[in-house]
């Protein structure tokens, strides 16, 4: 059945993270599964990465202005054109783009999944709250008129179910990942970033922003360092606030020659990054599903990740160890893969056959195709226009 799918995101920044960093590949591998496949879109069409983009994939970007006036009348004209579209896929909640094409969507009667990313659980909902009481009187007619929710794991379910929005039908996909089509290894790595030095590498891939819980991992690193004295921690990732106190604290310590800042890696260099690390340190306050920790279990890099992460695959299929949120067992961890290079590579190659079979964008979105194709029979089926 070739569908007519429309995904929305607020933008195609790869600085921004979230939807911005799976839409394009969910996107790509609906298109090479025969659909005709479109992206609405904000910001500006210099954020999205040519590399990023695929010929099969139609990119329609939504321009800003007059308090947003100007959005609403392009989005307005883009589904009356496309009126024969099947279904929207909306990305994420609490902002003007999506709010005006699930608005707009009802009035043109084209169903529609939401994909919140994280954006109804009650952790988010707690931060910047005043805005989301105002777009709350919209927001819910967002969430009430979706043909269903999609959520990226369990948790999410779970902590959005709490809120006081009512949720109706919903199913559970994770984000995929997109795996190497090389062979990367730890000497490529190191050979691209001389920063990593020669010792052991625990590696930070991510905004570094307040909710990453950075902190910890400057203290792991603390703890760490009389067993490894040559041991670095590298952050990959656009700098959202949280460098100079880091930096700062670091100088504090005494550390700062272990702090390796490489900022934002958007292609595909990240994965030669990952692999140039002896682990992947993940500790946020809150995740929905970490697309760092996918791109670690492709190229076959052991985790650490902390309980509040919410991604228990990582112990369950033996890629790395999910522990408490304290440093102390943390660095413990931490350091049982330092010590034992053959125990990393056996996570590494158990992390990599999961992401292949479990975490490839071609099983996400043929996964996703069926979810589609039997909400829209189910909606036939009930006569809901």
């Amino acid at each position: 059945m070739r569908l007519r799918i429309a995904h929305v995101v607020p933008n195609l920044a790869g600085r921004s993270g979230g939807p911005a960093r799976s839409v394009l590949s969910l996107a790509t591998a609906l298109a090479g599964r025969g659909h005709d496949v479109s992206i609405l879109y904000g910001g500006t069409s210099d954020d999205v990465s040519p590399s990023a983009q695929s010929p099969l994939v139609k990119l329609v970007r939504m321009r800003r202005g007059c308090g947003n006036f100007i959005t609403g009348i392009e989005i307005r004209r883009f589904l009356r054109r496309n009126g024969d579209i099947d279904v929207l896929l909306v990305h994420s909640i609490w902002n003007s783009i999506t709010t005006m094409c699930a608005a707009q969507a009802r009035v043109s009667r084209i169903p529609y999944v939401l994909c919140p990313h994280g954006m109804l659980t009650s952790v988010c909902l707690r931060r910047h709250s005043l805005r989301k009481r105002l777009f709350h009187i919209y927001d819910r007619k967002t969430v009430a008129g979706a043909m269903a929710v999609r959520f990226l794991n369990e948790a999410e379910r779970a902590m959005s179910l709490l809120t006081y929005i009512r949720l109706g039908q919903s199913f559970v996909l994770p984000n995929g990942v997109d795996l190497p089509t090389s062979t990367l290894d730890r000497r490529k790595g190191r050979l691209m970033w001389p920063q990593f030095g020669e010792g052991p590498v625990m590696t930070f891939m991510g905004r570094l922003h307040q909710i990453k819980n950075l902190g910890l991992q400057l203290e792991v690193l603390r703890l760490l360092l009389p067993k490894f004295p040559t041991l670095r921690w590298v952050l990959i990732g656009p700098d959202d606030g949280e460098l100079d106190a880091l930096l700062t604290a670091a100088r504090r310590h005494g550390i700062q020659d272990h702090v390796v800042w490489l900022g934002p890696i958007f292609s595909s260099d990240r994965f030669l990054a990952l692999a140039g690390s002896d682990l992947l340190l993940q500790t946020s306050v809150h995740e929905t599903h970490s697309m760092s920790v996918n791109e670690a279990l492709a190229v076959g890099v052991p985790v650490v990740a902390t309980e509040s992460v919410n991604f228990p695959e990582v112990g369950q299929v033996g890629a790395g160890f999910v522990v408490p949120p304290d440093a102390t067992v943390v660095a413990d961890h931490v350091a049982k893969i330092l010590a034992d290079q053959e125990l990393g590579r056996e996570m590494g190659c158990r992390g990599r056959e999961y992401a292949r079979t479990k975490l490839s964008w071609g099983g996400i979105a043929k996964n996703l195709e069926g979810h589609l194709v039997e909400l829209l029979r189910r909606r036939d089926r009930s006569g809901v226009r």
